[in-house]
């Protein structure tokens, strides 16, 4: 049963950056190997703010909204 749930978005916990880039770039391989193009994924990605394993803070993934 599930007695809470806690939101660590500054960062204190868990560390947001490496957390979330290791995540992302698991995603991005399985997104293009998916629609069958993995020499797109380091492109894919840039776009998210991903570097070297780890969420860019000034990177999309990290701070920018995700509507139009």
């Amino acid at each position: 049963m599930i007695k809470g749930i806690l939101f660590d978005k500054d960062g204190t916990l868990i560390d947001f950056y490496e957390v979330w880039g290791t995540a992302a770039e698991k995603v991005a391989e399985r997104f293009c190997e998916c629609w069958k193009i993995p020499e797109r994924q380091q492109q894919f990605l840039r776009i998210l703010g991903i570097r070297n394993g780890t969420a860019d803070p000034e990177g999309a993934l990290a701070w920018k909204s995700y509507a139009g």
